[in-house]
């Protein structure tokens, strides 16, 4: 099988390591736009596996821009997208949210920049709408707080508690603890983003879009 790098892909979408390898699964085919009662090419589709985690990624290709599938040929589209990190979540919780999906690999790592993340998003708005008083709260109050106010429901705050006990046992190096797994990391981190919707993208979309109608 031929190994080679896609342009295009800076990090896997499945493990979020860079500058990644694939090894060609599928070699890219052409799929015709006779099938739609045209002439012609559409694009390429290869299926290829990531060397360091071995996951699929399904990329697809513009063959009008290259005569020969190869490293150079630019890519249309990759499944699964690589997430990317919205432009409207402060920067200390943005920059904690691409720690903690550039180290998916090291579970342990990532993890904790996840729970840094919610404490980061927590005390943000904590801090926005109690003033100064509320940097002094802890993760657990601020979890509270957000449950008491209707921004987390009671099973997010239970999901969010775990997360925050997880995140000790691994600064602590517990000893009683099991190690992490890189689909607790991707949990973990699944918890930090849908939070970082519910308190930031979501709000910056509907005020965006206000102003658009005003």
């Amino acid at each position: 099988m031929t190994t080679q790098a896609l342009v295009g892909i800076e990090k896997c979408p499945r493990c979020s390591r860079s500058h990644p390898s694939f090894t060609v699964v599928h070699q890219p085919r052409p799929v015709s736009l006779s099938r739609l009662g045209e002439t012609g090419w559409n694009y390429f589709v290869g299926v290829y596996s990531c060397n360091t985690c071995l996951g699929s990624v399904l990329a697809e290709s513009d063959p009008t821009k290259n005569a020969n599938f190869g490293d150079t040929r630019p890519l249309q589209c990759v499944f699964p997208e690589v997430p990317n990190i919205a432009e409207t979540i402060p920067e200390k919780p943005r920059r904690f949210l691409s720690d903690a999906q550039n180290s998916l690999s090291a579970s342990s790592a990532s993890i904790m920049a996840s729970c840094s993340a919610i404490d980061a998003m927590l005390k943000e708005r904590d801090v926005k709408r109690k003033g100064a008083d509320g940097k002094d709260r802890s993760l657990y109050k601020r979890i509270e707080v957000a449950v008491d106010e209707g921004i987390l429901t009671k099973e997010m705050a239970d999901w969010a508690h775990k997360v925050r006990l997880d995140a000790n046992d691994q600064r602590h190096a517990d000893e009683d603890a099991e190690l992490p797994s890189e689909k607790d990391a991707k949990n973990v981190l699944e918890l930090a983003r849908t939070l970082a919707e519910i308190l930031f993208v979501v709000p910056a979309k509907l005020k965006e879009a206000e102003r658009q109608e005003a």
